[in-house]
């Protein structure tokens, strides 16, 4: 989430949703406002699948700890407090940015277990992967150097230009 300048916090999906009416409000051509548009449907197609990769973490994450619990080779004290930091995650899956200091602190109780080190290796990997936000922050990336070329060959009006990309970075702050 993002602050707005009315002090509130705007979620992702209404940011995407202004900067679409921005682009539809656009004094520029039908060709370049469709072309602009089918960036953004990307970009929230992208933003759609990270935040289903997520939650399937996540689950995969809370089962292979209950499972080792199950087994007795993670204590129940530890399993718990695991599973409470994936549904404190969980919990913000509508986000596609989570917690970082939840994130932080599952790491450290996962590094702490006393499991074989290829089990803690995968539950560890897994919780980087929830961290991995390059691919959206690269298209973000693209599509903004696209609308700046767009100004700079006068496609676009430099105000409009510019209003669009500072949604781009409101949108990037979000993720």
């Amino acid at each position: 989430q993002t602050i707005a300048s009315d002090g509130e916090a705007r979620p992702l999906s209404e940011l995407l949703a202004m900067l679409k009416a921005k682009i539809e409000s656009l004094s520029a051509t039908d060709k370049l406002k469709q072309s602009l548009l089918k960036k953004i449907n990307t970009l929230d197609r992208k933003i759609e699948n990270k935040k289903q990769a997520n939650a399937k973490i996540l689950a995969k994450v809370k089962e292979r700890v209950t499972n080792q619990s199950q087994k007795g080779k993670i204590n129940s004290t530890d399993a718990a407090g695991i599973v409470e930091l994936v549904e404190q995650l969980e919990a913000q899956s509508d986000a596609t940015a989570l917690d970082t200091d939840t994130l932080i602190e599952l790491k450290s109780k996962i590094s702490t277990l006393s499991l074989k080190a290829n089990i803690k290796a995968d539950l560890l990997r897994r919780v980087s992967k929830l961290e991995n936000k390059q691919q959206l922050i690269k298209s973000l990336s693209i599509l903004n150097t696209n609308i700046s070329k767009k100004a700079v060959n006068g496609k676009l009006m430099d105000a409009d230009a510019q209003a669009l990309i500072d949604l781009l970075g409101q949108i990037e702050n979000a993720i």
